[in-house]
């Protein structure tokens, strides 16, 4: 008999279209199947931050706020001296800050906080290259904690992620005709209840996030990210983040008027 939990992953992968049929690439050459060193996480700005040797970033918020005053630490970016992310940590409240950690291969293998919060988490992976397919577990834990789909150049193109709440988030990536990331829509599957208890206590929660992409060449431009809620369009926003001639993240606006900046600390050798 089959493991209930394996048929009600089957059938999530299937109905989100993320997929468990070995491609045709992996049926006809064994030889060509990916790697997980090969896998490709549309970390468009890896090439930019090692070009320009950058070791940190910071986020620097530059309005005030409630939350947050003028020339607040947001976060930071760590980075390697092939660009690749190390380091990814966020203010999310007072003294209440979220960081999480990356391997050589971008993936994330521990989510920590602050000295107050106790709650780590360490995460596995195992890769399926016959179906382009790797699932995240949470270490002690065997139950799925994200799927993420590539193509057969191991590009990524779907994802389905869940957080401690259980709220999950379906992540589909396209790409234009010159392989850049072109498109990248956010849906979240909440509950009408769930919805319900946040609007009585009177947030707002996007449900769908789509980011453009713009270029010109190969030099990307600016994104522009716009937070949708069909029972809420009245308080529906967007985002729109620059980039300098270097490809290196300048700021981000947000409703016209909240603004972030990047400030990047070149590495010392």
């Amino acid at each position: 008999m089959e493991n209930p939990r394996f048929i009600i992953k089957v059938a999530v992968l299937v109905i989100l279209g993320l997929g468990c049929t070995p491609s045709e690439d992996s049926k006809s050459n064994k030889n060509s199947l990916l790697k997980l060193s090969d896998l490709q996480f549309a970390d468009f700005e890896k090439d930019s931050i090692a070009a320009n040797n950058i070791d940190t970033t910071f986020l620097i918020f530059k309005s005030n706020t409630r939350q947050y005053k003028f020339n607040d630490v947001l976060g930071y970016d760590v980075y390697d001296s092939s660009g690749r992310l190390k380091v990814n940590c966020k203010f999310l409240y007072e003294r209440y800050i979220r960081c999480y950690d990356y391997d050589s291969n971008s993936l994330s293998i521990h989510k920590y906080y602050g000295a107050e919060f106790s709650d780590d988490n360490y995460m596995t992976y195992k890769f399926l290259p016959d179906i382009h397919i790797l699932e995240q577990f949470r270490k002690g834990d065997f139950e799925d904690t994200a799927f993420y789909k590539f193509d057969a150049k191991g590009r990524i193109i779907k994802s389905l992620e869940q957080d401690e709440r259980k709220k999950k988030k379906f992540t589909i990536y396209e790409y234009n005709q010159l392989g850049q990331l072109a498109r990248r829509t956010i849906t979240f599957l909440v509950s009408k209840s769930w919805l319900m208890e946040e609007e009585i206590k009177g947030a707002y929660f996007p449900i769908t996030n789509i980011t453009d992409f713009f270029y010109t060449g190969t030099h990307l431009d600016s994104t522009i990210t716009k937070y949708l809620n069909k029972s809420r369009p009245e308080r529906n926003y967007f985002s729109r983040t620059y980039y300098d001639n270097r490809g290196l993240k300048t700021k981000t606006i947000e409703f016209d008027k909240l603004i972030i900046v990047y400030n990047h600390k070149i590495r010392r050798n």
